[in-house]
């Protein structure tokens, strides 16, 4: 390895094979008065104070950064979602709203609905009066999901009393994805079976896509919510997957906390 060393006028650190090309093009006259070394030194200081200031403003740059950035990669932004209109387990004057994104062709969708996920939710945080769930369609395998979250949103316009019933039984019956199981003639010949809903309006709004709005408004909240795949719960501001049971209950326990001390 080359040894470094000190210009001998200047005081300059650098590589041995460069000392005399820099005497050369540095020092053509001669010696480097004290005065003129002086003034190098002051030189090499503003740049070390002016290199300081730099590091000091990109230090406070990143910081900012890292603040913006760490509550997304939290998963701690507000959530903008609404409970108005939905469906939903539970009384509306619950202490907490906790949100269900679902898609009627997801088939892990249909183990959280039918394997103990959503029982669990039920008995523990919302027979207690604490939690409402509401469910919040994000329909994306296929135009058949979009009919389903439909089907499911006149169900609830119609027969609201038979909700929880239905969105149970679509999931017994789901087959798989994009087989054309959820088709509309399909919906509507499993609510003709079903019977608890008018069927004659129950078809209609399938035909006439009076629902259709609604399903893309929840679509479109769980865009803005960040939520990007089925089943998702949303806790405050936190988005999980529904079938952690223990994050879950753990998110839905810290958010009653903070509700309690809120009040």
């Amino acid at each position: 390895m080359e040894a470094w060393t000190n210009c001998p006028q200047c005081g300059a650190s650098l590589r041995g094979s460069r000392l005399e090309g820099h005497v050369r093009r540095v020092h053509p006259g001669g010696a480097t008065t004290e005065a003129e070394r002086l003034k190098i030194v002051q030189r090499r200081r503003g740049v070390k104070k002016l290199g300081l200031a730099a590091l000091v403003v990109l230090a406070i740059a990143g910081a900012i950064l890292l603040a913006s950035i760490l509550p997304r990669l939290g998963q701690r932004e507000p959530s903008g979602l609404s409970a108005e209109g939905e469906p939903a387990w539970g009384t509306a004057n619950a202490t907490l709203d906790v949100f269900l994104f679902a898609d009627y062709q997801c088939p892990f969708c249909q183990r959280f609905e039918l394997e103990g996920g959503l029982d669990h939710i039920l008995q523990r945080w919302v027979t207690t009066g604490e939690v409402r769930l509401v469910f919040k369609d994000l329909a994306f395998i296929d135009e058949d999901s979009f009919t389903a979250a439909e089907a499911s949103q006149a169900v609830w316009a119609l027969a609201p009393g038979n909700w929880t019933e239905w969105n149970r039984l679509v999931y017994e019956r789901q087959g798989p994805e994009r087989s054309g199981w959820a088709s509309h003639a399909n919906l509507v010949s499993l609510a003709r079976e079903w019977g608890k809903v008018p069927l004659a309006e129950f078809t209609e709004s399938l035909d006439d896509g009076r629902h259709r709005a609604e399903v893309d408004g929840d679509v479109a909240e769980a865009r803005r919510a960040g939520v990007t795949s089925t089943p998702s719960i949303v806790v405050g501001t936190r988005r999980l997957n529904a079938l952690d049971r223990s994050a879950v209950d753990a998110a839905i326990g810290e958010a009653l906390r903070e509700a309690g001390a809120s009040g």
